[in-house]
């Protein structure tokens, strides 16, 4: 209170040095008066954060935009990765799983998002046959030759 008997509270603020720092923190951390500046804190707050929603509603939707299922796909690298993996699955080799791992980082939130997810089922349980099928349909969706 600023001591004229009214339940006006203000900060005693003034020009002050270390002095000054030390009876502002000290009014600040008595508990009386912490109670009343958080609460008038959270009173000068609240207004900025509803003028902030309409913003943070458009990061929102960058943001889903930028994690869609229509990420851009780098096709060399995808093409490295996906010969590779033709390969290791053709000769049944455990390097299918690391492969396929590249490929899923790369792919696996682009418009061939159901096919990895199948693939990887196939993979987790060594069927390579049928992960090999979705593999090759996947090149000849991007025009890859696996051969």
């Amino acid at each position: 209170p600023n001591g004229d008997g009214d339940n006006n509270y203000s900060l005693p603020l003034g020009r002050g040095g270390e002095g000054q720092n030390n009876y502002l923190e000290s009014y600040i951390t008595n508990y009386k008066y912490y109670d009343i500046l958080l609460s008038k804190l959270n009173q000068a707050i609240e207004p900025l954060l509803k003028s902030l929603q309409p913003l943070l509603e458009i990061v929102e939707i960058e943001e889903e935009k930028s994690s869609s299922d229509n990420l851009q796909i780098d096709n060399a690298q995808a093409a490295k990765i996906m010969i590779d993996l033709y390969r290791y699955l053709n000769s049944n080799d455990s390097r299918s799983l690391t492969a396929f791992e590249s490929l899923k980082e790369i792919m696996g939130k682009s418009t061939f998002k159901t096919q990895i997810l199948e693939m990887e089922k196939h993979i987790d349980n060594f069927n390579f046959v049928p992960a090999l099928s979705i593999l090759n349909k996947i090149a000849e969706d991007m025009n890859i030759s696996l051969k």
